[in-house]
């Protein structure tokens, strides 16, 4: 008898708003099944950022890119784009900057039209599923009401939704980054428990994320470089298993004088290490001027990374702000996802980004959620086998 071929699933369509240069979508994009096939397939991304748009079709150019004011884009906007009538999941972190006076509605904030227009697209659009990403203050004693409104609005429009803080380092990232998550389900997929994507064991620190590259003085560095060395942690051995050579890995220059202060500052430490007559202003807040900890995870990655004065983003060996590449893999972005741009706008689309680890373990989750096979760790296998599993 002939053997019938085996069916694949199929695959879970994902449309991202504000994606910037895609750091939520490569999560959904990495996530794969028990048959190490992808278990999503992104459709579309929009933002009105046209050099985000251009790293991103640069990494994947068969993926469509809305470069639109979401203000002014339809839901038969995203449907003609995509080619989807009906997208399974929409993720996206619009802005939220309408923390106005109480008595103020959210969604009734002129300064959050960009909220607004996220919530019209997805009730307009239906998916299964919605996650929203978004800053922690969000869920935070004095803005709480307004994440109570959103959820309030999603269950009015046929949804069971939930809301939590979650932390970067609990999913494999190696920084310290507290962002908040709205999560909704449509209540016809008859799914009973609302849960969150379970924080993992394993943490990452600095030295784990970026010992292997190249140790650069400031203003060193070129597009692009061989690895100097060979991987050091299974962290770097994910970053680096698609890449052959490394882009991005360049060093700001300092002037002479801030790299004579800065040399100065012991690892870990920050500006309050100097002696009075050298310190920097203190104007500056507690993180600023400071090293990373080569055991410990680095703290957020903002848009700023290049500016020392910025916060923790100077090399705990190297004197030196951390490069682009370093932040990236901080972000844990792998090392083929190539940013292009200004040294400004590759700040910009890096320090915004969802970090794709961090997203990737929502991806995996939605996908059991939804009863898509999962794919397991090698290490988890092992473990099963020596269990007797």
């Amino acid at each position: 008898m002939k053997q019938q071929p085996k069916q694949k699933n199929r695959k879970l369509t994902v449309i991202d708003l504000f994606s910037g240069a895609g750091g939520f979508s490569l999560g959904f994009i990495k996530s794969k099944g028990l048959d190490h096939e992808p278990l999503y397939d992104v459709r579309l991304l929009v933002d009105i950022d046209k050099e985000a748009a251009f790293t991103f079709k640069r990494n994947f150019p068969r993926i469509p890119f809305l470069v639109k004011d979401i203000r002014e884009v339809s839901a038969d906007d995203l449907r003609k784009t995509s080619g989807l009538e009906q997208p399974d999941v929409i993720i996206g972190g619009p802005p939220c900057q309408g923390f106005s006076q109480v008595g103020k509605r959210l969604l009734d904030d002129e300064r959050n039209q960009l909220l607004r227009d996220f919530f019209r697209l997805v009730l307009e659009l239906k998916p299964k599923v919605v996650l929203m990403e978004n800053v922690p203050n969000l869920l935070g004693s004095l803005h709480g009401e307004y994440a109570g409104e959103l959820l309030d609005k999603l269950r009015e429009e046929g949804y069971e939704p939930g809301a939590q803080v979650l932390q970067a380092d609990d999913y494999g990232v190696p920084q310290i980054r507290r962002r908040a998550f709205l999560f909704g389900l449509r209540k016809d997929l008859k799914i009973k428990t609302l849960s969150f994507p379970l924080p993992q064991e394993k943490k990452v620190s600095a030295e784990e994320a970026i010992g292997d590259l190249p140790a650069l003085n400031s203003g060193e560095g070129q597009d692009p470089v061989t690895y100097a060395s060979p991987p050091r942690s299974t962290y770097q051995l994910e970053r680096r298993k698609s890449s052959f050579f490394l882009f991005n890995h360049i060093a700001r220059k300092h002037a002479p004088k801030f790299i004579e202060k800065i040399s100065i500052i012991p690892e870990g430490g920050g500006n309050r290490d100097l002696d009075a007559e050298l310190q920097f202003s203190d104007n500056y807040f507690s993180q600023a001027y400071a090293r990373l900890t080569r055991n410990e995870a680095a703290h957020t990655i903002t848009t700023s990374f290049l500016n020392p004065g910025s916060g923790r983003f100077i090399h705990y060996r190297d004197v030196r702000s951390i490069t682009a590449r370093e932040a990236a893999r901080l972000q844990s972005f792998d090392d083929n996802y190539i940013f292009h741009g200004t040294f400004v706008a590759q700040e910009r689309h890096i320090g915004n980004a969802v970090p794709p680890l961090l997203s990737q373990a929502w991806a995996d989750h939605i996908a059991g959620l939804l009863g898509l096979k999962k794919e397991v760790p090698l290490k988890k296998v092992l473990e099963r086998g020596a269990k007797g599993g």
